[in-house]
């Protein structure tokens, strides 16, 4: 059976680069990290110590994930719900989707091709 996986933030890893320096890696098994994945933190130390320093030590990266499709509808709706969270108004997701759905056919996409999310 595979040990199971975790995530590190930036701030740990930095920390573990750092203590790791002149020490014989050996001593880092004790606290169930992998030697691979030290060596690799310890060449990534400058891109590591950069993030640290600009408060953007989140797990994830910057624009990872899954993108918009169609990132201008996303944007009048993102306005829409701010717009109707100033006025005091709940944006509901119904609210939301149908809202998405009556304004594609204005940035001419077709119906066929977008489908507000259900989740």
């Amino acid at each position: 059976m595979s040990a199971k996986r975790k995530r590190y933030s930036v701030e740990y890893k930095k920390g573990i680069v750092e203590e790791s320096h002149n020490k014989n890696l050996m001593a880092f098994c004790k606290k169930m990290l992998n030697l691979q994945m030290v060596r690799k933190w310890q060449a990534e130390y400058e891109n590591l110590s950069r993030r640290v320093e600009e408060k953007s030590a989140k797990k994830r990266k910057c624009g990872s994930g899954q993108q918009p499709l169609f990132s201008e509808l996303e944007d009048i709706t993102s306005r829409w719900i701010a717009d109707r969270r100033t006025k005091g108004l709940v944006a509901r997701r119904v609210d939301i989707q149908e809202f998405a759905l009556a304004m594609a056919p204005q940035l001419d996409i077709l119906p066929e091709i977008f489908e507000a999310s259900h989740h």
